[in-house]
């Protein structure tokens, strides 16, 4: 009680639960554990700066090629459409 009292813990009791749970478990029982349902959503990608030097030349990589990719279907739409007689 006088524990309780000099941290200002509202109960007594709650030293006691601490106390039987370090007697249990040690150390690791009084950290504390997660609660629910784990998360279903995906990790995040990584950052610029956590890529290895490869990894980043790849993703450049692949960048340019999808920038190609439009830019030869954008030129191929104007392309088509030049090629359509204007109907007025």
């Amino acid at each position: 009680m006088q524990t309780a009292a000099q941290f200002q813990i509202p109960s007594p009791r709650i030293i006691c639960q601490w106390e039987r749970k370090y007697l249990d478990e040690g150390m690791s029982g009084l950290m504390p554990k997660k609660k629910g349902r784990p998360s279903k959503m995906p990790k995040k990608p990584k950052k610029k700066e956590d890529l290895t030097k490869i990894e980043q030349l790849e993703a450049e990589n692949a960048q340019l090629r999808m920038e190609n990719e439009f830019l030869k279907k954008l030129d191929a739409l104007v392309q088509q459409r030049k090629k359509q007689p204007k109907k007025n």
